[in-house]
């Protein structure tokens, strides 16, 4: 019985790992093996929705979001139809059925609004985060991190050395550096280490990608193919086949 939902820096998390799976409201939408199935929080009934894809999930009103490869859709809960939106490489959603993406040819930024695709940076973006909050979009270019309005108008500058995804919490900005993950406080430019390498506990080992189901890990491993669990973080596994079976 799943009852923890995620917190916006866990889904953004989710997202950069594919996001195969959506907690919304009680119902639990998985991507798995090109399809993507319903179920409730205690997975007691798990149903197959005719939708190609099975990353990148989301859910706004009757319509659900998924990739297919590096393809996006919107198939419409409703009356099944299925519309094409835009080639992606990794994809954030921010509401009102807006998205802010990645391309696969040279990871250029862009705003994906009102059924039109604009460009929000025209160079390659190493990672980027939205705040809901601001409605500012973060995007690290490698040498710094800037903010921007969603118009692409450039606010604010951080001189902050970003090869890799991060994220903003508040006034805290976190990121990977060769030394362990940082926290830069945007209020008074001060930088700490905040989390080294070696710091971490183990949860679970040989995981090829993984997202946060409230208090529980969706993730794959290669076990004579790509095989899907869900663990508790405390170490209990269980196979996904289990409960499709």
């Amino acid at each position: 019985n799943i009852t923890e939902t995620n917190t916006p820096l866990e889904n953004a998390g989710n997202y950069n790992q594919d996001n195969h799976v959506y907690f919304n409201n009680d119902q639990i939408y998985l991507g798995y093996e090109d399809n993507v199935y319903v179920t409730d929080n205690e997975l007691a009934t798990i149903n197959t929705l005719t939708v190609p894809g099975s990353t990148s999930l989301y859910v706004e009103g009757d319509n659900l979001y998924c990739g297919y490869y590096d393809e996006y859709y919107c198939y419409n809960l409703t009356n099944q139809e299925e519309v094409f939106l835009f080639n992606k490489n990794t994809v954030l959603p921010i509401g009102q059925g807006r998205f802010i993406y990645t391309t696969n040819s040279n990871n250029e930024l862009y705003l994906y609004s009102n059924n039109t695709s604009t460009c929000l940076y025209d160079d390659y973006t190493y990672g980027f985060f939205f705040d809901a909050n601001s409605e500012l979009v973060y995007l690290a270019d490698g040498e710094k991190i800037q903010t921007m309005d969603l118009n692409g108008n450039v606010v604010g500058e951080y001189y902050i050395s970003c090869y890799s995804n991060f994220y903003v919490d508040g006034s805290l900005l976190y990121y990977q550096s060769i030394y362990g993950v940082n926290v830069y406080n945007l209020s008074d430019d001060s930088e700490s280490i905040q989390i080294e390498d070696e710091s971490y506990t183990e949860i679970v080992d040989g995981v090829d990608s993984f997202n946060i189901l409230g208090e529980y890990v969706l993730f794959n491993r290669y076990d004579s193919g790509y095989s899907w669990y869900i663990a508790t973080t405390d170490g209990q596994i269980c196979s996904l086949d289990t409960l499709m079976n």
